[in-house]
């Protein structure tokens, strides 16, 4: 998995400028958890913040330029297309976005 990440991930130059600045060289990709009344609901497509996981048994880690990246081991890479984390502004609040993933799953 860990060589599937490597292949499939990469990181824009913008988004590690604004990592190193922060002085938070970590991001972290991994399935929303989302609950309404009780219920769980499961999104396929996975979400990126700038945090460390609490529970890192449950991550692959590997680093890119720099860039500490914990992939949720329940995140499945898309096979036909890469990963790539880049930075977004919106009205002058930068924010991680993550691209690639699908909706669906064609596998």
């Amino acid at each position: 998995m860990i060589e599937e990440l490597y292949q499939k991930l990469n990181i824009t130059d913008k988004a590690v400028q604004y990592l190193k600045k922060k002085n938070k060289p970590f991001a972290t990709i991994e399935h929303p958890d989302y609950r309404t009344s009780g219920e769980s609901v499961f999104v396929e497509i996975p979400i990126i913040s700038n945090k460390a996981p609490k529970e890192l048994q449950k991550f692959n880690k590997i680093t890119l330029d720099g860039i500490d990246v914990y992939v949720s081991i329940a995140v499945k890479m898309p096979s036909d297309n890469e990963v790539t984390i880049d930075l977004e502004s919106i009205l002058g609040i930068k924010f991680l976005k993550i691209t690639g993933f699908k909706a669906t799953s064609q596998d």
